[in-house]
C-alpha cells in the first residue's frame, strides 16, 4: 500500500490522540480506515467510540450498520438503524464537509431499505430519501413522504 494513503489516518489518529473527546476526529479515523484504506472492520473501533461521545451520530450509527451488514450481521444492523430512526429528531451530523446531511439521510434510507428488502420485513414502512427534510405537517390528501407515489392517507397514515 502507497504511503499516501496512510498519511490521512496518520493525521486523524494525531487528532484524536490530541482530543479523546472529539466525536468528529473519531468519526473522521472510522472513516479513513473504511473509505481510504478500504478497511471498515478497523475503523469500528473508532466508530464506536464516537458512539459512546454522541449516541445520536448519524455517521457512526451508518457506519456501524453498514459494515455489520458487510459482514453478514443484517439483522442486528437493521436494529441499530431501526433504533436511530425512531430518535431521529436527536440526530447530529459532524462530517457535514465531507458529506452532507442530505446525502447521509439518503445514504442510511439507501441501507434501510435494502435491509428491510432483504430480511423480507413487512412490519416497516421504506423509507425515502428525503425523509428527514422538513417537518411540516403531511395532509389526509397530500403525497405520501415515504415517497410511494400514494396520497398519504392510502399509504403511511393507516400505519401511524
Amino acid at each position: 500500500m502507497e504511503r499516501l494513503e496512510w498519511e490521512p489516518v496518520s493525521r486523524c489518529k494525531v487528532a484524536v490522540a490530541n482530543d479523546t473527546a472529539s466525536v468528529a476526529d473519531w468519526l473522521r479515523l472510522g472513516y479513513c480506515y473504511d473509505r481510504v484504506l478500504s478497511r471498515p472492520r478497523y475503523g469500528l473501533g473508532s466508530v464506536e467510540q464516537a458512539l459512546v461521545l454522541e449516541p445520536n451520530a448519524v455517521e457512526a450509527v451508518l457506519q456501524k450498520a453498514d459494515a455489520m451488514a458487510m459482514q453478514g450481521d443484517k439483522e442486528a444492523a437493521f436494529q441499530l438503524l431501526d433504533q436511530s430512526l425512531e430518535s431521529k429528531e436527536h440526530w447530529r451530523f459532524f462530517l457535514t464537509d465531507v458529506v452532507s446531511p442530505a446525502q447521509l439521510t439518503a445514504q442510511f434510507a439507501h441501507l434501510y431499505n435494502e435491509l428491510l428488502r432483504g430480511l423480507g420485513r413487512t412490519d416497516r414502512a421504506s423509507l425515502h430519501a428525503s425523509f428527514h427534510g422538513t417537518r411540516k405537517k403531511v395532509g389526509r390528501n397530500d403525497p405520501c413522504p415515504c415517497g410511494s407515489g400514494k396520497k398519504y392517507k392510502k399509504c403511511c397514515l393507516a400505519k401511524h
